[in-house]
């Protein structure tokens, strides 16, 4: 079995916040020798980076693979940075593009919170069915529980956000239709690139 962990911000002193934490600790315990991780997010382009002492970019792949190597002492785990996504529609496309060495022909558990897990579903499976189709073997999906209340308001910007995905791809049927997409239309990478 193969592992995404999804990103979700990095607190203001570079730690992991709780429910990004809680992911890491998941893949840490699911994982068996020779599995793959992939850390996915660079940073969110909706608050400013956090910086290390030296003014780089702290990655949020990053400071996911470091919390992993504190937790797991399984050995023989190929662990990968994915840092090219400020967002979830980048990461399922970047993963897809960079990593399809890891994901090809193989099962995946990709690991976010219960916040995010429909967003997650629908993004993920229409990049990855995005002809020419990625051969999997599974896809599966694990939404860990956060506290509702202090995420009520992004359980209703999620719903927002991937109804305005679903309509915007809706027609979409290839990766290289989706690419030029990605690169013309959508914020975060037309706006930047």
């Amino acid at each position: 079995m193969n592992y995404i962990v999804l990103g979700g911000g990095i607190s203001s002193d570079g730690t992991l916040p709780y429910h990004v934490n809680e992911r890491v600790k998941y893949a840490a315990n699911a994982v068996k020798e020779n599995d793959s991780v992939i850390f996915s997010a660079i940073f969110s382009l909706n608050i400013p980076p956090v910086l290390d002492s030296e003014g780089f970019v702290l990655s949020e792949s990053a400071q996911m693979k470091k919390e992993f190597n504190r937790m797991c002492i399984k050995k023989d785990i190929n662990l990968f940075l994915e840092n090219s996504s400020f967002d979830t529609v980048g990461s399922a496309f970047f993963i897809r593009k960079i990593f399809n060495f890891v994901v090809n022909n193989k099962s995946l558990t990709l690991v976010t919170s219960d916040f995010h897990l429909d967003r997650v579903k629908n993004i993920f499976v229409k990049i990855f069915n995005l002809e020419p189709i990625i051969n999997l073997k599974e896809l599966k999906f694990v939404g860990l529980k956060t506290d509702v209340s202090k995420f009520s308001k992004r359980f209703l910007k999620e719903k927002s956000q991937m109804k305005n995905f679903q309509e915007e791809v809706r027609y979409i049927t290839e990766i290289d239709q989706f690419t030029k997409w990605l690169y013309t239309s959508h914020d975060n990478y037309s706006n930047y690139f």
